[in-house]
């Protein structure tokens, strides 16, 4: 059941673009009921599937708090004040969405390995590397991290399309590589001949 006290900003008006573009304070007291009820409402959102992550700016909250659930068989992760120290110089450029950007996507290039100082939800602090094959946990960092900064993958991003742009681009991007195999197969074909 959704927490209906919270609802995701989108880029739709003037007035949650201002919000969303604020950047976030510091939490002082994680167990602060508003914090926690906070915090209920994230988790509930990240269980939803398609949703790797949310920051409590989307919310409206302006407060250093993101969620991640990358892996749906495990809880959902609080990364409480979190800053980057450091990472890497290999970046990578995918597309990327959000929640708050509905319909679109846009390129952005991100650090493929990223580590995160933070605090867990009782005020203890950690340290976490992400640092997966595919950049997909660091870029997920990043994106939440910038949205406690006040910024959206739109202000980053030169390229940003529809969903039926992307879904296009992506049909006619396999077609290509498609063509190129059987190409390569005719050649390799003549080749041993």
């Amino acid at each position: 059941m959704r927490n209906s006290q919270f609802k995701i900003l989108t880029n739709d008006t003037e007035e949650n673009l201002a919000t969303l573009h604020r950047p976030a304070k510091r939490v002082k007291n994680p167990h602060a009921t508003d914090i926690v009820f906070l915090m209920q409402a994230m988790k509930e959102i990240c269980e939803s599937p398609n949703v790797a992550g949310i920051a409590a700016t989307q919310l409206g909250k302006p407060v250093r708090i993101f969620a991640l659930h990358l892996d749906k068989s495990k809880p959902c992760k609080f990364y409480i004040n979190p800053k980057i120290v450091a990472s890497s110089e290999e970046t990578f450029e995918e597309p990327e969405g959000c929640l708050s950007v509905p319909g679109q996507s846009g390129y952005v290039e991100r650090a493929k390995v990223v580590a995160l100082k933070f605090e867990d939800r009782n005020g203890n602090q950690k340290f976490e590397v992400f640092n997966d094959p595919t950049g997909f946990s660091a870029k997920a960092v990043q994106h939440e991290m910038d949205h406690l900064d006040g910024v959206l993958y739109i202000d980053r991003s030169d390229r940003v399309f529809s969903e039926e742009e992307m879904e296009k681009a992506f049909y006619e991007a396999k077609a290509k590589e498609e063509k190129a195999a059987q190409d390569q197969a005719i050649t390799d074909e003549i080749l041993e001949d």
